[in-house]
C-alpha cells in the first residue's frame, strides 16, 4: 500500500497563521486520538478503529501543517530520512541480530536439553530391555525344565 503524503501539502491553507496556534491544533488532535484508546492497568485497546484512524490522520495533517508553518525545508526532511536509515541499519538491525542470536542460544539450550532427556530415555529403555531379556531367559529355562507348561 502506498500513501501519498504530498497530498497534505494542498491543505496548508487550513493551517493556523502562526506556530503557537497550529501547535495548539496538534495538541487538540493528539488528545482526540488518545480519547479513542481505552487503557487499563493490564491492557490498552483501541475503542473504534475507524475513529482511531480518522483521528490519527487528523493529527498527521495538523502536524504536517505545523511543520509547514515553521518553515520545514527539504534539507530538514533529508536529515530525518538519514536518521531513519541509520536506525534501520544499526539500531534496529542490531536488535534483530541480537534477537536472532538469543533465539539461536535458546535453540541450542533446548537441543542440548532434548539430547540429555533422550539419552536418559534410551538408558531407561536399555535397562527395561535387559530386564525383559532376563525374564524371557528365565521363562525359557522354566519351560525347558518343565516348570511352566
Amino acid at each position: 500500500m502506498e500513501i501519498d503524503l504530498n497530498k497534505l501539502m494542498n491543505y496548508k491553507a487550513i493551517a493556523y497563521a502562526n506556530e503557537a496556534a497550529q501547535l495548539g491544533k496538534v495538541k487538540e488532535e493528539f488528545k482526540e486520538l488518545l480519547a479513542e484508546v481505552r487503557e487499563t492497568s493490564t491492557f490498552t485497546t483501541i475503542k473504534n478503529i475507524d475513529n482511531f484512524k480518522a483521528e490519527a490522520l487528523d493529527l498527521v495533517t495538523a502536524t504536517v501543517n505545523l511543520l509547514l508553518v515553521t518553515g520545514l525545508t527539504e534539507q530538514d526532511f533529508e536529515k530525518l530520512i538519514e536518521k531513519l536509515e541509520s536506525y534501520k541499519n544499526r539500531k534496529y538491525k542490531k536488535k534483530s541480530d541480537d534477537l536472532i542470536e538469543d533465539t539461536s542460544k535458546d535453540l541450542d539450550k533446548m537441543t542440548e536439553n532434548c539430547k540429555e532427556k533422550l539419552k536418559k530415555v534410551i538408558e531407561d529403555c536399555n535397562r527395561q530391555q535387559e530386564v525383559l531379556s532376563n525374564l524371557h531367559e528365565k521363562i525359557n529355562k522354566m519351560k525347558a525344565t518343565g516348570g511352566i507348561k
